[in-house]
């Protein structure tokens, strides 16, 4: 039983619990689909996940599917965290795992993902072997951003590409953060974030100890740009605004980086 379920029991007792139903507060209807979703593993270490500092589950083995944490996740910013301690007994067979935050959609017959992943983290098989490692991912939640001021023309997106690297990538625009990953294959629209005229960007970079092993080239970037939709298929339309690469045969490194770009 969580901490917080426990600390709602004593106040109860003690009469200081809020309302009078007797019930723990409702999750926001923003909140109530969303689901951590586990597939893949058993890694070689077992797996603790915590989000915003609550225990969630722990993964010995192949992870089940959907995990509720409705009454965990909280309105902007939430940090979903990763960290590992030894089995009870060797695992012969291992295979890399993947974790996210996603919205569930369930009904009698069955339970399916819808949209994209608020964050995705991906554990090699190997990791488990360094008991110290722990890995955070941040994600933003709420009810989605409402364009303000004038109409843009163009529609902007976050282009996230290339292999696993050993930097964890955050972007933020306009002080919102967008997406935070260490690996690339994601197209996430910010035509909500973009105001007519001067915008930020901020990437902050930090080391990581997850890096999945994988054969693709080339480096993982970061690019914000004017995109449109097309069968499916999201191209720019111009060259990026604003740009970030990191080079995946390089230490990971701390580093804040500062764009400016303008909106139309």
């Amino acid at each position: 039983m969580r901490h917080k379920l426990a600390i709602w029991i004593a106040a109860s007792l003690l009469g200081g619990a809020p309302g009078l139903s007797g019930e723990l507060p409702e999750s926001p209807s923003w909140a109530k689909a969303l689901k951590l979703v586990s597939y893949g593993g058993p890694v070689k270490g077992d797996v603790e996940v915590s989000l915003n500092g609550q225990f969630v589950t722990q993964f010995q083995e192949e992870p089940s599917m959907f995990t509720e944490i409705a009454d965990l996740v909280r309105p902007g910013l939430n940090e979903l965290m990763v960290a590992f301690k030894t089995p009870e007994a060797p695992r012969t067979r291992t295979e890399r795992m993947t974790l996210e935050i996603r919205n569930v959609e369930t009904s009698e017959s069955r339970s399916r993902t819808v949209g994209r992943a608020l964050v995705e983290i991906v554990i090699p098989e190997d990791a488990g072997d360094d008991p110290s490692c722990q890995h955070r991912a941040r994600f933003w939640a709420g009810p989605p951003a409402q364009a303000e001021g004038e109409p843009l023309k163009s529609h902007y997106w976050l282009f996230v590409t290339g292999p696993p690297a050993r930097s964890q990538v955050a972007v933020f625009v306009n002080d919102r953060l967008v997406y935070e990953a260490s690996s690339g294959n994601e197209f996430v629209e910010i035509t909500s974030l973009v105001k007519k005229g001067k915008n930020s960007v901020v990437f902050e970079s930090r080391p990581t100890c997850l890096v999945p092993k994988s054969g693709r080239p080339g480096l993982l970037r970061f690019s914000v740009a004017p995109a449109e939709v097309e069968a499916e298929t999201v191209k720019m339309t111009s060259p990026p605004d604003a740009e970030f690469e990191v080079d995946p045969k390089r230490k990971g490194e701390t580093l804040t980086v500062r764009r400016v770009f303008r909106g139309y």
